[in-house]
């Protein structure tokens, strides 16, 4: 067995390499390289994947997206863990061990993670150079029965019926399409709300205005870098490289969206960031002033009615308040929480200021 790791110019190479494509699986598929590598925040020497190997076949890997944290004056250099596998065959063998702490040393425990699955937590909260898990609060707004998709995760049981799941699904929004033709979505006439290609200076000046307010600032360098760079690729086509690939690399609905946010004198009220997929809202970037929240929450709510998503997650506080609080057509609301693991590197981090789509969020 071997361990390897790879900065952008190795990853490069690897990926273009004909040991990658005799792999019997692969660590990372191509696309998501592509934008590991172009990486505005990447450094040369930075190590973004570890891969271990028996011969031919990848037995375990862990991805670290680089970032930076500005706090007081200071910018800090962090890797978010990301795509972290280990094979079942090989899991007695504490290869999951040894691939973290290669991770941690590299990066001198200067690590985040968030997005993980609850069961991972005693494990990394067991490894001591953590602080207490932080949990950010959100909202979720259901406005179409989406049972085939949240339930099998959650139980085997769930998964083995999911043919019922999608047939209750479709029975069911039958109802909500008619309850969605018939709701009266709210009057923006005063509002222009624009998909933006490409961010221009005006843009670039109002986003660089509310970035302050986040650890993250990213500005349209980052933004437009995840726009051109997905991990995820619309449709249902696989390679024969990407079909050895354990996590997700194509979705059949995927696509994100810059829209700005006008007044009837045209002056910048908001500019957000938005990421559909599978029928599903998320909102990763936020940038608008606290009292023009709730038009971005009724343009949010007119969104979910014209495009008849099934749900909307958020995280931004502001914008969660706001959602819980204006006239909504969702027919279930929940809080729900998202996991933040900060090493004791950063004891000076307290709060979360994080946006939505910080770390590797914003990809899925």
């Amino acid at each position: 067995m071997e361990t390897k790791s790879y900065t952008k110019a190795q990853l490069e190479e690897f990926i273009c390499s004909e040991q990658f494509n005799n792999l019997i699986n692969i660590p990372i598929s191509k696309h998501r390289a592509i934008s590991q590598i172009n990486n505005p925040r990447a450094s040369d020497e930075d190590i973004l994947l570890v891969v271990s190997f028996d011969e031919n076949k990848v037995i375990g890997y862990l991805g670290i997206l680089p970032d930076y944290i500005f706090f007081n004056d200071k910018t800090e250099k962090v890797g978010w863990l990301t795509c972290f596998w280990v094979d079942d065959e090989y899991k007695s063998q504490n290869i999951a061990a040894s691939l973290f702490l290669r991770v941690i040393r590299a990066w001198k425990q200067q690590i985040l993670i968030t997005n993980i699955v609850p069961w991972l937590e005693p494990i990394y909260q067991k490894t001591k150079i953590f602080k207490p898990t932080v949990y950010k609060e959100g909202f979720r707004g259901y406005l179409r029965s989406n049972l085939a998709e949240i339930l099998p995760p959650k139980k085997k049981i769930f998964a083995r019926i999911s043919p019922f799941l999608k047939f209750i699904d479709l029975s069911v929004n039958l109802a909500f399409d008619l309850w969605i033709k018939l709701y009266r979505t709210y009057d923006l006439d005063n509002y222009r709300a624009e998909n933006i290609e490409n961010i221009d200076k005006q843009d670039s000046d109002f986003i660089d205005l509310h970035k302050v307010n986040y650890w993250s600032q990213r500005s349209k360098t980052e933004l437009d870098w995840i726009t051109k760079y997905p991990w995820l690729i619309k449709g249902t086509e696989k390679d024969s490289a990407n079909s050895r690939y354990y996590f997700s690399a194509f979705s059949e609905n995927f696509y994100n969206q810059k829209i700005k946010i006008t007044d009837i004198d045209n002056n910048i009220i908001g500019i957000i960031f938005l990421t559909i997929k599978d029928n599903n809202l998320n909102v990763p970037f936020v940038f608008v002033d606290k009292k023009n929240i709730d038009v971005i929450s009724m343009f949010l709510t007119n969104k979910m009615l014209e495009l008849k998503l099934n749900m909307i997650t958020v995280f931004n506080y502001e914008l969660s308040v706001s959602l819980n609080k204006i006239k909504t057509p969702f027919y279930f609301k929940k809080t729900i929480k998202k996991p933040y693991f900060i090493t004791k590197k950063f004891d000076f981090l307290e709060d979360l200021y994080f946006q939505d789509g910080d770390g590797d969020c914003v990809f899925y």
